[in-house]
């Protein structure tokens, strides 16, 4: 049996807890339940706009796991020296613009090699596990591996999307992961898997780990986080 891996990303429910006045829902809370619903690891995005919030729920959340927590992190020096005092155990940098609520499809590595590669020899310096989230593109995992990057991570949510080719967005997903493989990065699958395309993607050999957030979350709306959790678990182990 194939050994896959859900990592949950919690930055919706951060951004929940930060348009009220207190700390609910805790995202430190919801890790403990996803972990426990099955989920291998949590993943937090990092925003400069949020720090009173985020160092409190990076500090509880390295306490609280000993192994599975990631930060995503754009290329901004405030948020690296976070990533590295926190010690996560996945630093992955990600596009990110002001006023955006969500995170954008790929950082474009070959316009942005000196500053991203300052910012993965930092990480790779502390011994820390370091990953890009990039496009499905040949060029850019090449790109990935001669800034020196231990991982990407594969933005996915095209597939199932209108008006794309789901065959042809699964093709290009699969040269792309088998190239990573092959170059010895790691590879995980993000950015817009849901409950429907992670039935086509979990058929691509090379994904193993598959971080998914904004599905889980609005699925926990209805059934609650146990259930949404082992669902997309399921679906992840075919």
């Amino acid at each position: 049996m194939v050994c896959r891996k859900l990592i949950v990303n919690l930055e919706h429910v951060a951004e929940l807890r930060d348009r009220g006045p207190g700390w609910s829902p805790d995202p430190v809370t919801v890790a403990s339940m996803v972990r426990l619903a099955g989920a291998d690891g949590v993943s937090l995005h990092l925003r400069a706009d949020r720090t009173r919030s985020q160092e409190r729920d990076t500090r509880l959340l390295r306490d609280t796991l000993e192994q599975g927590f990631s930060v995503d992190i754009a290329a901004d020096p405030h948020l690296l020296r976070q990533a590295l005092d926190v010690r996560a155990d996945r630093v992955t940098l990600v596009e990110f613009r002001p006023g955006e609520s969500h995170t954008p499809e790929g950082v474009d590595l070959l316009t942005r090699l000196s500053t991203l590669g300052e910012f993965l020899r930092a990480l790779d310096e502390a011994k820390l596990d370091s990953c890009v989230c990039v496009e499905p593109d040949l060029d850019q995992i090449k790109a990935a591996h001669r800034l020196g990057a231990h991982g990407v991570r594969l933005h996915c949510g095209r597939v199932g999307r209108p008006g794309i080719e789901p065959e042809r967005e699964l093709r290009r997903i699969g040269d792309a992961a088998r190239l990573a493989n092959k170059l010895g990065l790691s590879i995980c699958a993000g950015g817009g898997v849901d409950y429907d395309n992670v039935r086509l993607l979990r058929g691509i050999p090379d994904l193993r780990l598959f971080q998914v957030g904004h599905a889980v979350m609005a699925r926990a709306l209805l059934v609650g986080i146990d259930r949404a959790v082992g669902e997309m678990r399921s679906l992840i182990d075919g």
